[in-house]
């Protein structure tokens, strides 16, 4: 149970560095408008690298915070553990 925290843990933090990466170091800031998807895609094609980059974000954000549930349900048993005397 563990070591699926610690994997889940790693995803996570994988995730959230390419989170980061595109979301700040990328040429098209999504920083400011970010949940405005219709106003970047409405009329843009779909295939759009702006539009690519918004739904990998969006894709991003969810597998991060579920890999943040499995990780924070699995590893805090090891943190509630009281040591035996």
């Amino acid at each position: 149970m563990g070591f699926l925290g610690f994997i889940s843990l790693i995803f996570f933090l994988i995730s959230s560095y390419f989170l980061i990466k595109l979301m700040y170091f990328s040429d098209y800031q999504f920083s400011e408008n970010l949940f405005n998807y219709n106003l970047i895609c409405e009329k843009a094609d779909k295939s759009n690298e702006k539009c690519r980059n918004i739904m990998t974000i969006y894709w991003l954000l969810v597998s991060g915070i579920i890999f943040l549930l499995i990780s924070f349900t699995t590893l805090f048993p090891f943190f509630v553990m009281k040591k035996k005397k």
